[in-house]
């Protein structure tokens, strides 16, 4: 299964594939892991701030 999902961005079209190349593949996974980390980082500071805001006297 994951070998199979690792193949499809780099796949030509007439097989069903995205055709972006190791390189154009290789940057769509960049952007996401870097939105993912990005969207993580934003809730842990959302997260704490409401710890901060509970625990005020």
């Amino acid at each position: 299964m994951s070998r199979t999902a690792g193949d499809f961005p780099t796949k030509p079209l007439a097989k069903d594939g995205l055709d972006l190349g190791t390189l154009g593949s290789s940057a769509v996974l960049l952007a996401i892991l870097v939105a993912l980390v990005g969207y993580a980082k934003v809730q842990q500071r959302r997260s704490g701030a409401e710890l901060a805001l509970t625990n005020a006297p």
